[in-house]
């Protein structure tokens, strides 16, 4: 086994609790030590941590990308805040910020693409 799959059981089993999936991924961010980038979607939306790593989305092709790198040197890139939630839903998203007690804030920020 690898260290995802070990992750992606936890979350399965906060999924199988009833948590929702920013929740799931709240609680295992602050649960588990060390710097994730964790992300998880069901065929229609994604959600992205970021928790002592990068993250950066930006819009693409009618939607919405979220890499732990930009791809491109494109200044429309957004960096994510450490220890927040990115949700994202076909060409929209919100950042949350993420607590240490794995409780989500209401969203800081509704994604928009920058002003160049």
């Amino acid at each position: 086994t690898s260290d995802a799959e070990v992750l992606f059981a936890l979350v399965l089993d906060r999924l199988d609790a009833g948590d929702v999936p920013p929740a799931a991924l709240a609680w295992l961010v602050a649960a588990v030590p060390g710097r994730l980038n964790v992300l998880l979607a069901d065929g229609r939306r994604l959600w992205a941590t970021r928790w002592g790593d990068t993250l950066w989305w930006r819009p693409w092709r009618g939607g919405i990308v979220v890499g732990s790198e930009p791809f491109d040197d494109d200044p429309v890139w957004v960096s994510v805040p450490d220890r927040s939630l990115v949700s994202v839903f076909a060409n929209t998203c919100s950042v949350t910020t993420l607590a240490e007690g794995a409780s989500c804030s209401p969203p800081l920020t509704y994604c928009s693409p920058p002003e160049i």
